[in-house]
């Protein structure tokens, strides 16, 4: 007879711990985070805080997650029986080189092995359209190619996008993003960051250029009727703390002629918030940011 595992007697874990494909110590924490990343409004629990680079297969996931909580949630139990996932026709694998990341502690389990391995196995497009690989080892940004290539995959229909990812989208397709989402579309925003994140002070302050995606996920709603009386007034209390025309300290007034005003709620960050601390901003100062969108139809 074979000596006891003393140690395995010692830890009460190792026991009832069942076997998995992430080697995770606590899968019923994992289970637990997909379970409420998958309930309904959970889809804002998804979050790559700690992991700039994953706000690209954040925003996507949370879609999923949001129109399809059944796909979502068979795509994560996969990953952690067999550590491959699977949306429609996207296959994700979850590789040794992977699973060896230190992963951000702030980061929950079920978003590190569900962003993560997505990032890194299909930054192809991403490659091909001049991305560089960040020290961190995966792509440093999702180009909206490879945004429209998951929606494809995962059996999204009538996929469409229009971007510009060096210079800023016209108001036109701003207009556009909001029939989509008002037809009911997924509509995922390619932004600079600080367009939205700026007055969040746990964010960053971002730099210039297309490097954030978020989600339309609420009102959206477009006005070309100004000043209004309501946010005139606003403007005024509120002038020594906010400037709705500067971002991180860069005046942006004048970047386009269309005057009105803009209120969105998108997700980003695990949240869903106003695109502005106050509700809405001038449309010259969103579009100062917005470099496009992608639209997909979730299947029936």
């Amino acid at each position: 007879m074979p000596p006891p595992n003393l140690e395995a007697l010692m830890d009460p874990t190792s026991q009832t711990a069942p076997k998995n494909a992430l080697g995770l110590k606590n899968t019923q924490a994992f289970k637990a985070e997909v379970s409420a990343r998958s309930a309904p409004g959970g889809a804002k629990n998804i979050d790559q805080t700690g992991w700039t680079y994953l706000c690209g297969p954040a925003a996507f996931l949370f879609c999923v997650a949001r129109s399809k909580p059944k796909l979502y949630s068979a795509y994560m139990d996969g990953l952690l029986k067999n550590g491959v996932g699977s949306i429609g026709n996207l296959k994700i694998t979850v590789s040794e080189a992977f699973k060896k990341r230190q992963k951000p502690a702030v980061m929950a389990d079920a978003d590190w092995y569900g962003l993560g391995p997505l990032r890194e196995q299909t930054g192809g497009t991403a490659a091909a359209a001049g991305a560089l690989v960040g020290s961190r080892g995966m792509q440093d940004a999702t180009f909206p190619e490879q945004m429209m290539d998951w929606f494809r995959s995962a059996g999204w229909q009538s996929v469409t996008g229009r971007y510009k990812t060096t210079a800023n989208a016209s108001f036109q397709t701003l207009v556009g993003a909001q029939q989509h989402h008002l037809a009911g579309d997924d509509v995922v925003l390619l932004v600079e960051g600080a367009v939205v994140d700026e007055q969040r002070k746990d964010r960053p302050c971002f730099a210039e250029g297309a490097n954030h995606w978020v989600v339309s996920a609420g009102q959206f709603t477009i006005s070309t009727v100004w000043p209004s009386r309501s946010w005139s007034t606003a403007l005024t209390a509120t002038s020594s703390v906010y400037d709705p025309y500067r971002v991180c300290g860069h005046q942006r007034r004048g970047r386009s002629p269309t005057v009105g005003e803009i209120m969105l709620d998108v997700y980003t960050w695990g949240d869903i918030a106003p695109s502005s601390p106050y509700g809405r901003q001038p449309i010259e100062r969103f579009l100062s940011g917005f470099y496009g969108f992608v639209a997909a139809r979730p299947p029936s």
